[in-house]
């Protein structure tokens, strides 16, 4: 699962299909119905659960820091104190 915006972030884990009607009327909006063209009762629509076990983002807005950890990358210096890239491990 990823978002990008600003900043990139992924978060990865064990996904498993929810088959709730109930839960899917739950988390169902008006904007959901207005971009899938359906409702929530559509057999097409499946809930994903996703139990996440690590996450990893990258800050793609500063370019400076973006030339920073490149720079140190390609002259094998430690990229670390530029904070481009972090990941994360989440407990299990």
């Amino acid at each position: 699962m990823t978002y990008a915006g600003k900043s990139y972030v992924s978060v990865r884990g064990r996904a498993e299909i929810v088959e709730d009607l109930g839960k899917k009327k739950e988390l169902w909006s008006k904007a959901n119905e207005k971009i899938m063209q359906t409702s929530y009762d559509d057999p097409n629509v499946i809930l994903i659960k996703v139990n996440a076990e690590a996450a990893e983002y990258w800050e793609t807005g500063n370019f400076t820091k973006k030339i920073a950890f490149f720079y140190k990358r390609m002259t094998g210096q430690s990229s670390k104190s530029t904070d481009i890239n972090e990941t994360v491990e989440l407990n299990k």
